[in-house]
């Protein structure tokens, strides 16, 4: 889980963070992450991870009814399995990092599309009026099996992670959504599914925040 085993496309603009790039291309993204890492410029490299993606801001040409689309700025998403790679045992992180809460996996498994074919981020955020912990776990855990269907309906959706905050103040909670292509999130964003959920979720309808990413380029754990 030391080397890595992709190369990076070269960014289009500055600001954009990466690993070494390498020569060998990859294949397969390694299965779904339990901790996510969003590091921007000015953020140190985790050591370990099992696979990064390096993504360019994009703008959100949709309008929700409730939220705030951040300002575009270039980010690499650092996936692990492993809390400690992310300084999170008794040390909590500084930097933007998350739990993907289990049951996530439901809408990979539903949606039948790979990991490595993701072209488009969406994050969503918002601070939660109910404590992510333990209530998103218990909302997402009772749903079962039968959450997956319900977001993997979605055109190029494949793979909702279901996010638990793990620095601050741990109240934040939302999505952080892989998609095919940059239009089915526009889309998603755009339909009533997602309307009923910013009614029906347990967060600070002000606090909600967008943000949406093009790949260009990832890397993966030999």
């Amino acid at each position: 889980r030391h080397g890595l085993s992709v190369h990076f496309a070269s960014s289009r603009s500055s600001g954009t963070t990466s690993p070494s790039p390498v020569t060998q291309p990859s294949k397969n993204m390694p299965k779904l992450a339990r901790y996510l890492q969003i590091n921007t410029a000015r953020d140190a490299t985790p050591t370990k991870y099992d696979y990064a993606l390096v993504m360019n801001g994009e703008d959100i040409e949709t309008q929700p009814t409730y939220g705030e689309v951040q300002p575009k700025k270039n980010v690499t998403l650092f996936g692990t399995h492993d809390e400690k790679d992310f300084g999170s045992v008794g040390n909590p992180p500084a930097i933007r990092t998350f739990e993907v809460i289990p049951g996530s996996h439901h809408v990979l498994e539903a949606s039948g599309r790979k990991l490595e074919n993701v072209k488009a981020v969406l994050v969503v955020n918002a601070i939660c009026t109910a404590a992510p912990e333990p209530n998103f776990y218990a909302q997402v855990e009772a749903a079962g099996k039968e959450i997956g269907p319900m977001f993997a309906q979605h055109d190029g959706l494949i793979v909702k992670h279901f996010l638990c905050s793990a620095w601050g103040d741990k109240d934040i909670g939302g999505g952080l959504y892989f998609f095919e292509t940059k239009e089915q999130a526009e889309a998603y964003l755009a339909s009533e599914f997602w309307e009923k959920v910013l009614v029906d979720t347990e967060w600070d309808k002000d606090s909600i925040t967008y943000e949406l990413y093009s790949v260009n380029g990832y890397a993966m754990a030999a």
